[in-house]
């Protein structure tokens, strides 16, 4: 069910415009409209964003932003991701 299901809409369009757009996808008043992709919940909590939703809206319990670094070098970001796809590749070998 969608009951739980959050929506996060990323887009310099008119948010009204965007929330009709994806009305079939959205549960509720569970979404978000951004244009800035910094103030998402994905740049905020970058391969987390899951476990941030659940942890603050479901435990009540604040969670750690991680933000991603406000750069485009493509070199910077992917160092900056490497700890978290490390685990996440080690986790899969573990299965």
């Amino acid at each position: 069910g969608k009951k739980f299901a959050q929506t996060e809409i990323i887009n310099v369009a008119d948010p009204d415009e965007m929330r009709q757009a994806f009305r079939p996808f959205i549960h509720s008043n569970h979404y978000e409209v951004h244009s800035d992709f910094g103030k998402s919940i994905l740049a905020q909590y970058p391969r987390r964003s899951c476990e941030a939703l659940w942890e603050m809206f479901m435990m009540n319990h604040p969670y750690d932003e991680l933000s991603v670094p406000k750069t485009t070098d493509w070199n910077e970001l992917r160092e900056w991701f490497e700890p978290f796809i490390s685990v996440e590749v080690k986790d899969e070998s573990a299965k």
